[in-house]
């Protein structure tokens, strides 16, 4: 499902929602109360906004990882992170980190 609505998830996300989405992506970052050095993981990332949310907040995440199993969400993610320059990677689930690398704050979408 994810796959075909890929290209318009986040206009439809942001117009369905009334922007909720966004407000609630900036408390989620929030809570986690970043010192600028947490690894934070995004699991089913999709477009990766909370991957931002935690590089906008301040302190920022000193690094973030977006996974998710929908290639095409992960290239529009990707295209985003082209965009702005950011440094947020996103792998498959296959290629998450190892353990010894897990991450301080995870996330679910």
């Amino acid at each position: 499902m994810f796959d075909a609505i890929a290209d318009r998830y986040d206009f439809l996300n942001h117009a369905l929602s009334a922007g909720i989405d966004k407000r609630w992506r900036v408390r989620a970052i929030r809570s986690l109360a970043l010192s600028g050095r947490e690894r934070v993981l995004d699991l089913c990332t999709g477009t990766a906004d909370l991957a931002f949310a935690a590089l906008d907040a301040s302190p920022s995440a000193a690094r973030v990882v977006g996974v998710d199993f929908s290639g095409a969400m992960l290239r529009v993610a990707r295209d985003k992170v082209h965009r702005r320059g950011a440094a947020i990677a996103c792998p498959w689930f296959a290629a998450m980190p190892p353990r010894s690398r897990s991450p301080m704050g995870p996330s679910t979408r």
